[in-house]
């Protein structure tokens, strides 16, 4: 019950904010990137090459043209992959691969150039998680523990204006959750469709 409570309080924060604001973005975005995990030293040997995306939701903050609040959904691949020596077996592939909902809520700060940054939390949920020793399921009692998950966003991205209401960005952009310590650092491209409630203020603007 209090993972749903957590995720209508994410929902009621957005919805209430909407109102405040006079510019919006909306947009889909495509993440291609790596994922790994916090428990690894060597966080390349032991990452995975995964493919993330979802829809994007960005308002402008009393109509400023720098500070944003930015939401959406998003369908995140994550996961690991580890070589471990067993005495009896020898190296073994341990990997772990799961689906992740998430509903970020970050704030944005764009400059006249079109350079962004963003930070913010996210509300996760986990699903279709799956161990593998060398490529074979196998069974995990730790299923439990992927719900209700507060993550962390943090982005670096530019924005080009291809015309008065259509954006392209490219972003580098990290997420993840402590509870897990699993993480995805990716590559994210993106088109937005810009429209404006108040006539007097255009998105973007440089």
């Amino acid at each position: 019950m209090k993972n749903y409570l957590l995720l209508l309080a994410f929902f009621c924060v957005c919805t209430s904010i909407h109102g405040q604001f006079l510019n919006s973005t909306v947009g889909v975005k495509i993440f291609p990137g790596l994922a790994s995990s916090g428990d690894y030293e060597n966080l390349f040997d032991s990452s995975i090459e995964v493919l993330s995306g979802g829809l994007e939701y960005s308002h402008s903050i009393n109509g400023s043209e720098k500070f944003y609040i930015q939401t959406g959904v998003n369908l995140i691949q994550r996961g690991v992959a580890v070589e471990i020596d067993d005495p009896f077996f020898g190296i073994r592939e341990v990997s772990l691969e799961a689906l992740n909902f998430s509903v970020p809520l970050t704030f944005l700060l764009r400059n006249y150039t079109g350079a962004t940054v963003g930070a913010g939390l996210s509300y996760n949920r986990m699903f279709n998680v799956k161990y593998f020793i060398d490529d074979v399921e196998a069974d995990h009692p730790r299923q439990d523990e992927f719900t209700g998950l507060i993550g962390v966003q943090v982005s670096l991205g530019y924005e080009f204006s291809v015309s008065e209401d259509i954006l392209l960005d490219v972003e580098f952009n990290f997420n993840g959750h402590k509870n897990t310590q699993l993480f995805n650092y990716a590559i994210g491209f993106g088109l937005k469709r810009c429209f404006t409630i108040d006539n007097n203020v255009k998105y973007p603007k440089k």
